[in-house]
This record gives structure tokens, sequence and C-alpha cells, in this order.
């Protein structure tokens, strides 16, 4: 039962979220934008607007190329915030701090980024951490069959998705996504490695810190991503 429990769930997230009516996923990521804005203090971007308007175009570019034929309205937005920062919301909205491409050492480091957060658009992760994070609404999905009842869960998801995050599972499917598109088209995964450990310099504890945490450390993230670009080489 408890097998049944803990596998059930992930699958059943992912079935309901992507069947949600597209109007779910716009209103939790206007109120959701709301919320992040004010608790990351995000600001009007300060960046140039030519180099905005550029990020932007290859961001398209990308999003196309990854999701191909989406039901997604994928746009890119710029803020100025504390600290570097990009995040995913469920219709397609992409946001990006300056401190964030400031850090970068170049426009492959901040493309691997926004390859990231589109495979979290595209596998729909922030609706299906929800679901999966509140199993009452899920099972009584399943049970009535009656999606609107987690339409209906409204202005909640919002900040269910501010609290709940993604699981490592769902942060390394977005880095092998990412890390798939970046070795297509010939740049490997070190963009995004790179721009992973200049976010994180301290590599935080070791270990232990990440036992207690649902995200991978970095170092991990980074070994991970070598040992997934030296396997497709081997494939090929």
């Amino acid at each position: 039962m408890a097998v049944g429990y803990i596998w059930g769930l992930p699958i059943a997230a992912k079935h309901i979220a992507m069947r949600l009516p597209p109007k779910v996923a716009e209103v939790t990521t206007e109120q959701a934008r709301y919320l992040f804005t004010n608790m990351l203090d995000l600001k009007d971007s300060k960046l140039p607007v030519k180099r905005r308007q550029k990020i932007s175009a290859k961001f398209q570019e990308i999003a196309v190329a990854m999701d191909p034929g989406n039901k997604h309205n994928y746009r890119l937005e710029f803020f100025a915030a504390p600290i570097p920062n990009a995040f995913a919301l469920p219709d397609g909205l992409v946001c990006i701090t300056d401190k964030l491409i400031e850090k970068a050492k170049n426009n492959r480091e901040v493309y691997g980024v926004l390859a990231h957060e589109i495979v979290h658009v595209r596998e729909q992760h922030g609706l299906r951490s929800v679901l999966q994070n509140s199993a009452v609404f899920l099972i009584w999905t399943l049970m009535t069959g009656d999606i609107s009842t987690v339409a209906g869960m409204g202005s909640a998801l919002p900040a269910m998705l501010a609290q709940t995050g993604y699981s490592r599972g769902f942060e390394q499917e977005a880095d092998f996504g990412a890390a798939d598109y970046m070795i297509k088209i010939g740049w490997g995964t070190k963009p995004l490695s790179n721009i992973l450990q200049r976010m994180d310099p301290e590599q935080h504890f070791g270990d232990a810190e990440e036992a207690l945490s649902s995200h991978p450390l970095t170092g991990n993230r980074v070994k991970t991503l070598e040992d997934y670009e030296k396997s497709k080489q081997q494939t090929h």
C-alpha cells in the first residue's frame, strides 16, 4: 500500500497537471508572480534594453527547439534583485535576475539556465510539485474525475508553489533536459555547470546537508551533468 502511494502520487500528479485547463496555469502564474515579486524583492531590471532583447530572442528560439508544438506561452521577464536567480511559472513565464546575468561569463551560461527553466515549464514541475504535496486534492480528483477540484484551489496554488519548490528528481530532470539541448547544439554541459558553481561558490557543507535538503547540492549536480554528457558521448 505504501509503495503504491509513494509511486502512484507522482504519476497521478503528472497526469492531472498535463490535463489542467490553461486558465489554471495562467491564474496561478499571475498570482505567483505577484507573490514572488514581493517575497524576493524584485524590482525593474537595469539591464540595457538591447541586451534584454537579444536574450529574449534566443530564449524564444530555445523554447521552440525544446518544446515544439508547445501549448505554453513562453516569455521571459527580467528583474533586478539582491541575488542571482531564475525561476519558471506554470503558464510559460520565466523570470531571471540581473545578478544572474552579471555572474555569467558568456551568453551560453545564461542560455543553459534558461534551458533548465524551460524544462520546468514543459514538464509542469511546479503544478506537479503542488499536487504531490497536496495529496488530499489529488486523491479526491482521481476518485471523482473532476479536474475542477484542483482548479478550485485558486489562490492557494501560488503560496504552495513557493513553499514546496522542486524535488531532487525534478531538478535533475531539468538539468538533463537542458544538457540534451546543449549537447545537441555542440555546447556540452560546461556552460550550465560553470554558472551553477559561480552562483554557489561555497558548495554547501557536504553530504550531511544534502540529506536534509530536497535539492541536490551544486557539486553533485555538476558531477552528474559531467557523467551524463560522457554517457551520451559513449552512445554515439
